[in-house]
């Protein structure tokens, strides 16, 4: 009787495990996309993208001075690595190429940098979710909100494909 080696049956296990560890992660990111039928949407043009969380926009019925936005529950992470916070801000103006956007307000209230705090949305897709599920982004656990868990399965979703800063 021939007996397998142990390396060979560890190769396969460490496959498997993988394999089931990314087929839930994808049935938790497929199953957080519940939309909200009460959501209220301020439309907005982007002037430009100040960095991988931050954008300036006008918002045509406020006023015509631009207004910068902080997309809520996501960070740009401090790395020793200075180019990756430009990879975030090159990844966000790639999304945001047509500069419409939908901002989604928790509230009404500024940052003390005298930002705007919002969800963006770029037609279908929520922005700050996206630049998670790429490794771009972090997901901020400091203040919870409506999409926490949305980023934060897009978050691990990309720490387990590798991709982005989870290389």
């Amino acid at each position: 009787m021939a007996l397998i080696p142990l390396a060979i049956i560890t190769y396969f296990l460490k496959k498997f495990l993988f394999a089931i560890a990314l087929s839930v992660c994808l049935i938790l990111v497929s199953c957080s996309h519940k939309e909200n039928p009460d959501k209220a949407f301020i439309s907005a043009q982007v002037v430009r993208v100040v960095s991988g969380q931050t954008i300036e926009v006008i918002i045509p019925q406020k006023s015509s001075q631009p207004q910068k936005v902080r997309m809520i529950g996501i960070d740009v992470p401090k790395m020793e690595d200075e180019q990756w916070s430009d990879r975030a801000k090159q990844r966000l103006e790639k999304l945001l190429t047509d500069n419409q956007v939908n901002l989604e307000l928790e509230s009404d209230q500024l940052d003390r940098y005298d930002r705007l705090l919002a969800h963006v949305w770029h037609q279908d897709t929520l922005i700050g979710e996206q630049l998670a599920k790429e490794g771009y982004v972090v997901a901020n656990a400091k203040y919870l909100h409506r999409y926490s868990d949305r980023i934060f399965h897009a978050q691990e979703y990309a720490r387990i494909l590798g991709y982005g800063i989870w290389q």
